[in-house]
């Protein structure tokens, strides 16, 4: 879970069969707790107690759902693999991971996925959205801190701590009477901020095939006010079902590659947003052949209509955006788009379609009148 969405956390995102013996002891965490001689390591185990049992989460190779973001009504299909593999399936896009590299299928273009975003991706992983990194690959339990209890209107939290490689300084917050993790904060090193602190709620915890897993889970920067996970719904989960290893196989693109010629990229329309924006052909890559840098004034020509538009890499670098401003942008995507803000490209009397050619060039390397 990172800043994105792990990720989502990053986010996101998994029996017991006892034939022929005495029912099973209900689980009360009130009635089981007592003060342990190592409070971390008890609460963890009281974790995976109330999440069906130890080696039964141990048990969990893969995890297959259905994912809404409710405020979007935005459906996605989402596959995480114990080894680390994941496929996302969107309306719009295929993300990948396949155990060498991270890519995406979009609009036809399959290209890697690099920078900001591929740091947004790195917790989307079975171990970390549905295990939160309490088993280590070799099924043990990890090594965490506690950090004391917090109570708040009648109801206690253990604290649990541990730090990352890269710096991140993670919280767990464990409800002691269900057992179950409610909340993780993270406190990550950021060079203009400082310190990120972002918070992941799991709530609606649901059993499937004997194990209680989240089913809702949300997650906001309180730093800059990012919404790193909108608020998304788990359903039809289905455990152990990994689909076909040939999804994870990154296929060749559909769309011609943009290409260099002379001080120009040429390259064409993929497809065109709802609001009205041109998504092209263009790459990152294609963007640092051409020599662009972040600010520059890029000059488009579709259709022989020409506009001037500031590069901005991503939309939330961009600053104030003011109706009609031009910008290219990926908008966390691996095309570039050309965007005339809360207006659309395809609002002047001009008519754009998909295929359409695009010949991009550098206008000027200062940021100049883009209106």
């Amino acid at each position: 879970m990172s800043r994105l969405p792990a990720a989502c956390s990053p986010m996101l995102l998994l029996l017991i069969l006892l034939a022929g013996c005495q029912p099973p002891q209900l689980y009360s965490p009130r009635e089981a707790y007592r003060a342990p001689q190592d409070p971390a390591r008890a609460a963890v185990e009281r974790f995976f107690t109330a999440s069906g049992g130890l080696e039964e989460m141990r048990d969990l190779h893969s995890v297959s759902c259905a994912a809404t973001i409710e405020a979007y009504d935005y459906q996605y299909e989402m596959h995480l693999l114990e080894d680390g593999r994941f496929r996302i399936e969107a309306p719009d896009r295929t993300t990948v991971y396949d155990g060498r590299e991270y890519w995406q299928s979009y609009h036809g273009l399959v290209h890697p996925v690099a920078g900001d975003e591929r740091e947004r991706l790195a917790d989307v992983s079975l171990r970390e959205v549905f295990l939160h990194g309490f088993l280590k690959e070799d099924g043990e339990l990890v090594q965490l801190s506690y950090a004391g209890e917090e109570t708040r209107r009648g109801q206690t939290w253990d604290l649990l701590e541990r730090v990352d490689p890269d710096g991140d300084h993670r919280t767990y917050y464990l409800n002691r009477d269900t057992g179950l993790l409610d909340k993780i904060v993270i406190l990550s090193p950021d060079p203009d901020y400082r310190e990120l602190k972002t918070v992941y709620t799991l709530r609606d915890y649901q059993e499937v095939a004997g194990r209680r897993l989240p089913t809702l889970v949300q997650a906001q920067c309180l730093t800059n006010g990012e919404e790193v996970q909108p608020r998304t719904r788990f359903s039809e989960m289905r455990i152990n079902q990994a689909p076909e290893s040939a999804l994870f196989v990154r296929p060749a693109s559909d769309a011609p590659p943009a290409r260099l010629h002379r001080d120009a990229l040429e390259a064409q329309v993929l497809a065109i947003s709802g609001g009205g924006s041109l998504i092209t052909s263009i790459t990152e890559s294609s963007l640092d052949a051409l020599g662009a840098d972040s600010g520059d004034l890029l000059q488009s020509e579709v259709r022989g209509n020409t506009a001037h538009l500031i590069y901005v890499p991503q939309l939330q670098d961009a600053g104030q955006i003011e109706p009609g401003d031009y910008l290219a942008t990926f908008n966390r995507t691996p095309a570039l788009w050309l965007v005339k803000a809360y207006v659309g490209m395809t609002s002047d009397d001009s008519t754009y379609a998909v295929g359409d050619a695009v010949r991009l060039s550098i206008a000027s390397a200062a940021e100049g009148d883009h209106r």
